[in-house]
């Protein structure tokens, strides 16, 4: 496989981890258990960076590349690119609104745990989305293909959280991790 389809796919592995950890999280709040909103938000700005400033940029270039080898899959890459523009206006929502509870604002916890439930299926579905119709056909292709080389970016430097050097925004995600 090429070394961009095993960037996409281990970012997209990054990215399921913060999911399960959030939907801990949002058990153990539905459930009335400690929970950590610090955390929460923390993965949620996670997404607002990461993915949306590196991770989909760079899938945009695969899709664009994809739609011009195989033109039947056109359909399918707006719609990705549809939801990419539709994670980044619900991340900055869901971040002001764990902002507004981290500051006090009183919301019924039945009303997170919605919120909170509907954003982790949104971001998995996308993932499911990509990995489970997209990325085989690249796969496909590329081994038709044989090579195709799209410039990286640095994971190592750009990832705030699983590149070389966790960034103090993210630390408690990182001490979540590796627990």
């Amino acid at each position: 496989m090429s070394r961009v389809l095993d960037h996409i796919h281990q970012d997209h592995r990054n990215m399921i981890q913060l999911l399960e950890i959030l939907e801990s999280e949002v058990k153990d709040l539905a459930s009335g258990s400690d929970h950590d909103y610090s955390v929460m938000s923390d993965i949620v700005d996670y997404f607002n960076h990461y993915p949306t400033h590196f991770h989909h940029p760079y899938e945009d270039k695969l899709f664009e590349w994809i739609g011009i080898e195989n033109p039947s899959l056109r359909s399918l890459i707006d719609e990705l690119q549809t939801e990419h523009e539709a994670q980044a206006t619900l991340g900055n929502e869901m971040s002001m609104f764990l902002q507004g509870i981290r500051t006090g604002h009183m919301v019924p916890r039945e009303a997170v745990v919605k919120d909170l439930t509907e954003y982790i299926r949104v971001q998995r579905d996308h993932i499911d989305k990509e990995e489970g119709r997209l990325l085989k056909e690249v796969e496909n292709l590329l081994e038709a293909k044989r090579a195709i080389e799209i410039p990286l970016p640095d994971r190592d430097t750009l990832d705030p959280l699983f590149g070389d050097k966790v960034d103090t925004a993210f630390s408690l995600i990182a001490d979540a991790l590796e627990r």
